[in-house]
This record gives structure tokens, sequence and C-alpha cells, in this order.
């Protein structure tokens, strides 16, 4: 029998995460604008393509920040699990909210605790 692939360091943050803010997975995917499959496979680290085939699977820059924004991890955080591309992404959306002057001090702050879906590709 085939091991299943284990889950990433980031996926393991992203689940004790949830799990700690007592949110389900689906509605975790739901808040950060991430379809719920999409979510269960960067969590679990695994992607079934076809029927009895499982793959390794790694969530991208762009998705890992729209889940780790909402969940509250800090560019830092997914530094230290060995996502710095992931960190960039989440710095540069973040950087991109602090420099915005139509907004206010307040807004800012609101919309860096929640940005989800509005994270462009680059």
């Amino acid at each position: 029998m085939t091991a299943l692939p284990q889950p990433p360091p980031e996926a393991d943050l992203i689940r004790a995460r949830r799990e700690a803010l007592f949110i389900s997975m689906r509605q975790a995917a739901l808040g950060a604008g991430v379809s719920p499959t999409a979510w269960a496979e960067v969590e679990s680290g695994r992607k079934k393509p076809a029927p009895g085939v499982t793959v390794a699977k790694r969530g991208t820059p762009k998705i890992l920040s729209q889940m780790a924004l909402f969940l509250r991890i800090s560019p830092g955080e997914m530094r230290d699990r060995g996502r710095g591309d992931v960190a960039d992404y989440m710095d540069k959306i973040l950087t991109a909210v602090n420099d915005a002057p139509q907004l206010s001090d307040r807004q800012k702050l609101k919309l860096a605790s929640r940005i989800r879906r509005d994270a462009s590709d680059e």
C-alpha cells in the first residue's frame, strides 16, 4: 500500500489556527473566498484527481494568502513554514492597502485584517 502524502507545514498551521478559532472548514472557505474543495485539498495536502489516485497538493500563493489573512496568520508565520512566496504575496497585499490614500486608518486596518478574494493574480 502506498503511503498518502503528508500535509506541508503551512497546511498544518492553517488547520491548527482554524480549529483554534472553532471554525468549520466550510465556514473558513466561504469566509476566505475559497471553494470548500480547494480549502480541503490545501489543508490535507492531498488532491484526488481520479478515483484511486491521490497526489500531493500545495496551495498557490494567492489561495494561501486568502486563507492566511482570513485566519489572521501573519506573513512571518508563513515564512517560518517555508513559504516565503506566500509571505511576499501577503506583504504586497498589505502594502497596497496601507498605501491607499483614499482610505482612512480605520478602513486600512479593517481591510488588512479581512482581505479575502480581492487579491489579484500577478
